[in-house]
């Protein structure tokens, strides 16, 4: 097949779009199960950091990741303390903060002893979620007495995720003509 022959589809970025909420929000409820009074987890949305300079250039990463958090919680309804961290970082130049991990550390000082973490800008598991999230974080979480540290696993192949991406796919399609 020659390039010539081959047509490319833009896809815009879909942080808002509502089988995408859904899918994180059916993933929080589930892990809110295993805790003992799932009402006063504390759930904190990680996200994957970015240079500050990005967002002062016109990035929408920030703001979108922020509405999407809002739409997760509303599409929870529940009354959970929450919050958005990044994590991450690498190099010498100013990153967006405040990092999960310095939160986490906070909130056990805080006396906070549920925290459920959600990889908020992560579809799939990788270094970042099993090292970073699920050892380090966790051994921060231990260290400053938070008891019971619990996250939500990536998205990965979840049925709800796999039909936001149908759709989103679909709708781009039909829109292309």
């Amino acid at each position: 097949m020659s390039s010539k022959n081959l047509h490319i589809q833009w896809v815009p970025s879909w942080p808002h779009q509502p089988t995408y909420v859904q899918s994180f929000a059916q993933a929080i409820e589930r892990e809110l199960r295993n805790f003992a009074d799932p009402g006063k987890a504390h759930i904190l949305f990680s996200a994957h950091s970015i240079p500050e300079r990005y967002v002062r250039e016109g990035d929408p990463y920030l703001e979108q990741t922020k509405k999407t958090v809002e739409l997760v919680m509303d599409r929870l309804g529940r009354r959970n303390r929450y919050e958005l961290s990044f994590q991450s970082k690498i190099g010498p130049v100013k990153w967006l903060e405040p990092f999960t991990s310095d939160i986490i550390a906070e909130l056990g000082k805080q006396g906070v002893h549920d925290v459920l973490v959600v990889p908020i800008s992560f579809v799939s598991e990788h270094i970042e979620t099993l090292y970073e999230l699920d050892i380090l974080f966790r051994k921060i979480a231990q260290d400053a007495g938070v008891q019971n540290f619990r996250r939500v696993p990536a998205l990965n192949s979840d049925p709800t995720f796999i039909r936001a991406l149908a759709e989103i796919v679909e709708r781009s399609l039909n829109k292309s003509g």
